[in-house]
């Protein structure tokens, strides 16, 4: 209970800026809560691109196929899409990039308004810091009246300041996992992508 008062009483004591960066972070902690579940429910297992690639190598669809239905996530997604696409479509890369586009869309949604908070909540802070040194140095001229006054000035600067940074190193840790994770997707999607098009590529010269 102690610890929630005084809590309650530093966030006070940071003046009107700890509003917008308490919007901050809770904007934050659902942006963060949202991604996360997110990438658990269309997590791919790691063996599948390889699995994957190397069935279409052998040239078994049907392997390929049972792989991208058995598996969740993205990546199969993708492979899904790509074997159950028409065969006058399926080579062409403006296709196949559009298609791993709009799974990778769904992945990336949200780090960019992370992007904003990183950037946006020090902003806050600094401006909670300039706030509250116009008040020090207003406080300054009637410090024998009300020497509490500049002391108040000081600590609200310096409580916006820790309040927006520590928003920002949170948000950003967590953009820099997501971010890699996205990556790794995009990566195994181009795998994918390119094994499916030498595949079709080596069907077509096979009927031939």
């Amino acid at each position: 209970m102690n610890i929630l008062q005084n809590g309650i009483s530093y966030f006070l004591k940071g003046g009107l800026i700890m509003w917008p960066l308490l919007a901050c972070s809770i904007a934050s902690a659902a942006l963060i809560l949202d991604r996360l579940a997110f990438f658990h429910r269309a997590e791919t297992d790691r063996k599948f691109t390889g699995l994957f690639c190397a069935a279409l190598r052998k040239d078994d669809w049907q392997e390929a196929r049972n792989l991208a239905q058995s598996t969740k996530g993205g990546e199969a997604a993708l492979a899904i899409r790509l074997l159950d696409a028409p065969e006058a479509v399926r080579s062409q890369d403006a296709f196949i990039v559009s298609e791993s586009t709009q799974i990778i869309d769904k992945y990336e949604q949200g780090l960019s308004y992370m992007q904003v908070i990183v950037t946006l909540a020090p902003l806050l802070g600094l401006l909670g810091t300039i706030t509250g040194m116009m008040a020090s140095f207003h406080a300054l001229s009637s410090r024998w009246e009300n020497p509490l006054a500049v002391t108040s000035g000081v600590g609200e600067a310096l409580i916006t300041t820790v309040f927006g940074l520590g928003i920002a190193i949170v948000t950003i840790c967590f953009h820099a996992y997501f971010s890699q994770r996205v990556h790794r997707i995009a990566m195994d999607m181009e795998n994918i992508a390119n094994t499916f098009s030498e595949a079709v590529l080596r069907q077509k010269g096979n009927k031939q």
